[in-house]
């Protein structure tokens, strides 16, 4: 499976699982996840259904965590979730998830759990997930046309019940987006922004977009770019021209 068009890759995206076992002075990686990106770790409480408290669950010890909705809490059937998108650039919300604390992740065990519409998709970065009042959330950004970098982009929020089966997209709940207002950054903020690959993108304005593809947007190359290839081109054509004199001088002596 490759990347999307506007991900600036060609290859499969994979995720990279580490543990540490000295809380966090080392760390060693345990395993591939493929066909995953942007994603976080997160585990189930040991009592599914808890409403009474709620936090953040990231970084966890998963030989003291229970395994979740239906399944029991020994240590071999303990389950840990992987939460994020399937590639980057515009991409499906992926969720998978392992039954050995992280060793081995079966792709049968992983699901898509909402599509985009019209090439649309969802970004993210590996941000935590909470969980409160028996639900776990995550939140991400719908990327919508004409995907313009900073100003395209909708904050949703995607939940489940903690007694449900997660990987049943029927489980998940998504909010509504909520588009981007220029409003919200700060005034001395609001001339340019840099978006990945450093691009200078003024807000408001449809001059750069995502990973250098254009995307439908009117200009995905940076001015300094252009600079630098008219001047590798004009030199190009100088030294051609250089030779070509030469070689006719040479030829009528």
């Amino acid at each position: 499976m490759g990347s999307p068009p506007c991900s600036g890759f060609t290859s499969q995206r994979n995720v990279s699982v580490h543990r540490s076992d000295d809380n966090g002075s080392s760390w060693r990686q345990i395993a591939w996840v493929q066909d995953q990106y942007w994603s976080n770790l997160f585990v189930l409480p040991p009592t599914t259904g808890e409403t009474s408290t709620g936090g953040v669950v990231d970084v966890v010890d998963a030989s003291s965590a229970g395994s979740g909705a239906g399944g029991s809490n020994s240590r071999a059937e303990e389950r840990i979730y992987l939460l994020g998108t399937s590639s980057d650039g515009p991409s499906p919300i992926k969720l998978a998830m392992s039954r050995d604390a992280g060793a081995t992740w079966d792709p049968s065990d992983s699901m898509v759990l909402f599509n985009g519409t019209n090439g649309t998709g969802y970004e993210t970065g590996p941000t935590p997930s909470l969980i409160a009042n028996g639900r776990v959330y995550r939140a991400m950004e719908h990327f919508r046309r004409p995907f313009v970098w900073g100003t395209d982009y909708e904050a949703v929020v995607l939940s489940a019940s903690l007694t449900s089966d997660l990987l049943d997209p029927s489980s998940w709940r998504l909010s509504a987006p909520l588009p981007f207002n220029t409003s919200w950054i700060p005034p001395a903020m609001r001339a340019k922004m840099q978006a990945p690959g450093a691009h200078d993108v003024v807000i408001g304005t449809n001059q750069c977009c995502c990973y250098r593809c254009g995307c439908g947007c009117s200009s995905p190359v940076g001015v300094v770019e252009v600079i630098v290839v008219f001047i590798f081109h004009s030199c190009f054509l100088g030294f051609f021209v250089v030779l070509l004199f030469i070689y006719c001088v040479v030829r009528w002596k």
